[in-house]
């Protein structure tokens, strides 16, 4: 499906392996460049080789945890350097806790 997309850059978290993978490749199908975010570093290179390889769009992986509080202003700095913007944003990380937003501490 084409998604109207080429040329777009997309900003994906959990992108190393599952649904966040799998979110890079229909992506990068559409001509989105990437720039996948996951916590281990060898394996997202991987990932991101191969991206990259199939489908010809730049990847920029960026090894971090999402729960590190500095890691937003490093992502959006390495983006800013690479591509000079981020189009698209697909938040796939993260864990589930009993509770609320509002309930949930800074550490969970």
């Amino acid at each position: 499906m084409d998604l109207k997309l080429t040329g777009k850059v997309a900003l994906v978290t959990g992108a190393r392996t599952g649904i966040g993978f799998s979110i890079c490749e229909e992506l990068a199908m559409n001509g989105v460049h990437l720039i996948m975010v996951a916590r281990r570093e060898p394996e997202l290179i991987l990932a991101a080789k191969k991206i990259s390889e199939k489908y010809g769009v730049s990847v920029l992986p960026i090894a971090g945890d999402v729960t590190d509080p500095k890691l937003p202003s490093l992502v959006v700095e390495q983006a800013e350097k690479v591509f000079q913007r981020i189009d698209l944003l697909v938040n796939n990380a993260g864990r589930a806790h009993a509770g609320t937003l509002l309930t949930t501490s800074e550490e969970d």
